[in-house]
């Protein structure tokens, strides 16, 4: 591959990670404030949004399929009959039926070989999770970032997942080394702000994952087995 794709490639990557990131850590509620959300079910979610791009119906990480009612209209979901990853707060009216509260993007990311990045960077974030969804559909993790007031698109943070290499285990089992790819960019590091991500397990092509994240402490390296 000439350097020429491979700049191309990296940059629409980024630009694709930037605006998906920054909706991450943002939020959509709705007139019930946000004091209820201390008594609200918290849970991960693919949200589904109908022909008006409306979410009419979740699927939670344990596949029960709940219905949404009112259905809200969420200004990140743009495309019609299309599945969003997302963390929901509602409240349980009962017979499969939801009152959604807030409702938070998670991006899904795509794991990229690390020769298609020229600079892998690795800026600190401070980490708090990493774990499999119950119903074993994506690997997610949880962390922070340090954020300024954001002014431009230049100034957002750039996330995503690379991929080292593949090492086959003694026991016949396979595991990925990653890394946890972040570009602070021009970003002021004033305040943290709480993110999420989420890796669909099938584009995983191993039995376990060791991800290594810079933190403010140092780097972490953290495994977890797959199903």
């Amino acid at each position: 591959m000439s350097n020429y794709i491979k700049e191309t490639v990296q940059n629409i990557w980024a630009c694709a990670i930037l605006v998906l990131l920054f909706a991450s850590c943002e939020s959509d509620s709705y007139d019930k404030g946000e004091g209820e959300l201390s008594l609200a079910t918290a849970e991960f979610v693919e949200a589904h949004a109908n022909g008006n791009k409306q979410m009419d119906y979740v699927i939670t990480d344990n596949d029960e399929r709940l219905t949404v009612s009112p259905q809200p209209s969420v200004k990140w979901m743009t495309t019609p009959d299309s599945l969003y990853r997302a963390l929901l707060y509602y409240n349980n009216v009962g017979e499969g039926i939801i009152e959604p509260l807030s409702i938070t993007q998670v991006p899904t990311l795509s794991i990229y070989p690390d020769w298609m990045i020229q600079d892998i960077k690795t800026d600190p974030v401070t980490f708090e999770s990493i774990w499999q969804s119950a119903n074993g559909k994506y690997l997610n993790m949880a962390f922070y970032l340090k954020i300024g007031e954001v002014g431009k698109d230049a100034e957002l943070h750039t996330i995503s997942i690379i991929q080292d290499t593949i090492i086959q285990n003694a026991d016949g089992t396979a595991t990925s080394f990653m890394c946890l790819y972040h570009d602070q960019g021009d970003m002021p590091e004033h305040y943290s702000s709480k993110c999420y991500i989420s890796i669909p397990r099938d584009s995983i092509k191993a039995d376990s994952v060791c991800m290594g994240i810079n933190t403010y402490k140092g780097v972490l390296y953290k495994k977890v087995a797959l199903r």
